[in-house]
């Protein structure tokens, strides 16, 4: 019942409305009756989905009824023929044109199916399919295209007319041609937003050499399409390049291109590309070291995309990290607390729920709320399973705590802990240099009694290696390591000289 349920309750009110009045159109008996119009308004007025057994006796008087899995099967796809009438007037507002535009398109399209195959041949047939056609070339939809001009191309041939015959031959061929191309940038695009999530040890140089290839080609594809579509991938593989360098002013003047393509461009325009323009730009202003135009950016991100959805979720990590890099820590805290808030842990998913509390964590220590910091450490976190990641991260930020709270035998505890952490996590996943530095460092604090003035030797070399802007023990933004290490450590050094 839960996937009938989740379905009626994505309905509009207004939709609802409809809805109800959809189901006994076409009854000659007493509407309030109809059996399918008493399970929809029972799963309607359900927080949570009911079980299948007590809906089926709420119908039926007993848990199992073989004409109650028939009612429901019905119900589900009234429900889904219900969303594709114009009687479901709220679908224009949450689709954007680009989609109303190809659900028309293919109901068109089955329009015609049913008359070419069932009906006497009649002269709305090329009109149907001349409005398709239209509709797939304005909107970039090549494959509807060619599928379309392919059957008027079988109409014209009962006709005898050569030259419209072949001139429908010709377009399918350029139609074809440009699906190839098309296809062909989104297929590159697709591979570098799978580079960018899920190479943890990428080969930058080669990916850079690909990249550029795969630019060059798209960029021939669109001098000869001039499609708009084909444009949107190639600027977006053009940022990724730049991104890639580490060059950011030069992806943020790309992101603004392709702002201007989403906007003016009927077949590319949608919402949540926009939103995702957004979001690129603001960590283009975010590396350049803009904060609050990066948080100005996610900001208007967020007004595009749904909320409670993952993307929306991730334009508000943007401005949290934003705010947390302007030491606005209070809004940061609101921020996290909102990422929190913004769906159950079940439809955020455990991991993400975990990431944004230990995101919370951070706001509250450099607010110096200790205690709060540790309460949400303490408890056990999805987070832990990226050992070599985001539990590294939160261990360590556990052991900052502590040592502010000045509980110096569990800091050190937790100390000799990490040690043997980094052991068994180093033969699977290998854990980074910088990682590394930091463990030495807490080491040396430890093996001091975190007598911070006290300590010397290697403790600068440490310390200077974790301040530099390259190498491999860099400090690296929307990593787990949301508060540099350095500037903790080296505070904590200076706080004891005072």
């Amino acid at each position: 019942m839960q996937e009938l349920h989740a379905l009626l309750h994505n309905l509009t009110a207004r939709e609802w409305a409809s809805f109800q009045k959809f189901l006994s159109a076409f009854t000659e008996h007493d509407a309030s009756r109809l059996k399918s119009l008493r399970l929809a308004k029972l799963l309607i007025n359900a927080k949570a989905a009911p079980s299948h057994a007590s809906c089926c006796v709420s119908l039926y008087g007993r848990k199992k009824d073989h004409s109650f899995d028939e009612l429901k099967s019905a119900l589900k796809e009234k429900v889904l023929d219900f969303l594709l009438t114009d009687i479901s007037a709220d679908k224009q507002q949450e689709l954007d044109e680009a989609d109303y535009a190809m659900i028309k398109m293919k109901k068109k399209s089955a329009q015609f199916q049913q008359l070419y195959y069932s009906k006497k041949r009649m002269p709305m047939l090329y009109g149907l399919l001349d409005d398709i056609i239209a509709s797939a070339k304005e909107y970039e939809q090549y494959f509807i295209l060619v599928e379309h001009l392919k059957a008027k191309k079988n109409l014209v041939s009962s006709k005898k007319s050569d030259k419209e015959f072949e001139k429908l031959n010709i377009e399918m061929e350029l139609g074809v041609k440009c699906s190839s191309i098309y296809n062909k940038a989104e297929h590159y695009y697709g591979m570098l937003k799978m580079l960018v999530a899920f190479s943890s040890q990428l080969d930058k140089q080669k990916a850079l050499r690909t990249l550029k290839n795969n630019i060059e080609e798209v960029r021939v594809g669109f001098e000869f399409t001039n499609s708009p579509m084909v444009h949107y991938y190639l600027k977006n593989l053009e940022m990724g390049y730049y991104q890639l360098q580490g060059d950011y002013r030069k992806a943020r003047n790309v992101c603004l291109e392709l702002l201007n393509i989403v906007r003016n461009s009927k077949s590319v325009y949608r919402r949540q590309r926009i939103a995702i323009v957004y979001d690129n730009l603001s960590q283009c202003e975010y590396y350049i070291g803009n904060f609050n135009h990066a948080a100005e950016c996610a900001r208007e991100a967020q007004k595009f995309f749904n909320e409670a959805s993952e993307n929306y979720c991730v334009a508000l990590e943007q401005e949290f990290y934003a705010l947390f890099a302007m030491q606005q820590y209070i809004q940061s805290t609101d921020i996290a607390n909102k990422m929190i808030a913004s769906a159950t842990p079940e439809e955020l998913g455990a991991f993400r729920y975990s990431e944004y509390n230990y995101l919370l964590a951070n706001s509250l220590f450099r607010q110096r709320k200790f205690n709060d910091a540790l309460h949400i450490l303490s408890q056990k976190r999805e987070i832990s399973k990226d050992k070599a990641g985001w539990e590294i991260g939160a261990r360590t930020l556990n052991i900052m705590t502590l040592v502010e709270l000045h509980k110096l035998d569990e800091a050190s505890r937790s100390v000799l802990s990490l040690k043997q952490f980094f052991k068994r996590v180093n033969k699977v996943t290998p854990v980074s240099m910088r990682d590394k530095t930091i463990l030495n460092l807490l080491l040396g604090a430890e093996r001091k009694g975190f007598d911070f003035a006290s300590l010397n030797g290697n403790t600068g070399k440490y310390i200077a290696s974790l301040q530099l802007k390259e190498g491999e023990t860099r400090w690296q933004p929307f990593t787990h390591e949301v508060i540099p290490f350095h500037e903790w450590f080296g505070g904590k050094m200076k706080e004891k000289r005072v």
